[in-house]
């Protein structure tokens, strides 16, 4: 990082994706090109786990190039007068990879309940049983996290 100033400790890094609502996962697409997608997720030690359909872009994707970068921006205020801006963000580098372990599958779901909906568990729980099928979780294996910030 060019300015180490601004740059956050892992900690602090990781409380920025825990209060974060959502996050840009970046994979790789043909080779070079970058893709990128807004997905909610749930942080889970070292694993961020997201989910969605079982077949798509980012399934075609993760199958041919596993590296994955996931992105958050915590609070943000523009500073007009000063041409600057507050912030706050943290950058997740590691493996993504598709589960297939049915009780991992279940607890990435949960972990999603829990962030989300923390006041209907046993609904969530229904949920997660009629779309179990037909979800698929994807984790990232962190590898490593950088944040940084200007307040």
């Amino acid at each position: 990082m060019r300015r180490k100033e601004k740059q956050l400790t892992a900690e602090k890094s990781f409380e920025i994706v825990e209060k974060a609502e959502w996050g840009v996962l970046s994979l790789v697409c043909d080779g070079s090109s970058p893709y990128s997608i807004p997905m909610s997720f749930a942080l889970d030690g070292m694993k961020l786990y997201l989910h969605g359909a079982k077949e798509g872009m980012k399934i075609d994707l993760i199958g041919s190039n596993n590296a994955a970068a996931f992105t958050c921006v915590g609070s943000t205020e523009v500073i007009p007068q000063k041409f600057t801006t507050k912030y706050e963000s943290a950058v997740i580098c590691g493996t993504i990879r598709i589960v297939e372990d049915e009780n991992e599958r279940y607890e990435g779901l949960m972990a999603l309940v829990r962030k989300y909906s923390p006041g209907f568990m046993e609904e969530g729980k229904a949920y997660i049983e009629r779309a179990f099928g037909k979800t698929a979780v994807l984790a990232i294996d962190i590898g490593e996290i950088t944040g940084k910030a200007q307040y």
